[in-house]
């Protein structure tokens, strides 16, 4: 992938972080790995064991340990996942 498209995904979730932090913050005491979908838009707020054991079954990608790891530095996840062209992203933000 291009840093133009990693750039592109990027924005979109900084367009709408305020959305997400609300989210978050609604599940911020169990640690959520949020999820936002594309063309559609959505946000989610998924149990992070459960997404990354269903996602590494897949792929390999990140483990629950690097999970809590990005925690503990006072930061979250946020995959993108599009439908359109058929991409997933993560992307680590402080909270």
């Amino acid at each position: 992938m291009n840093q133009a498209d990693i750039g592109k995904y990027k924005s979109i979730i900084q367009d709408r972080m305020d959305h997400i932090l609300e989210l978050y913050n609604k599940f911020a005491d169990k640690t959520p790995i949020m999820q936002y979908v594309l063309p559609d838009h959505k946000i989610y707020a998924l149990p992070y064991a459960d997404f990354l054991d269903n996602l590494n079954e897949k792929r390999p990608n990140m483990t629950i340990e690097q999970y809590m790891e990005i925690v503990n530095k006072g930061q979250f996840v946020v995959f993108v996942k599009d439908f359109e062209t058929k991409k997933l992203l993560s992307f680590v933000f402080d909270l």
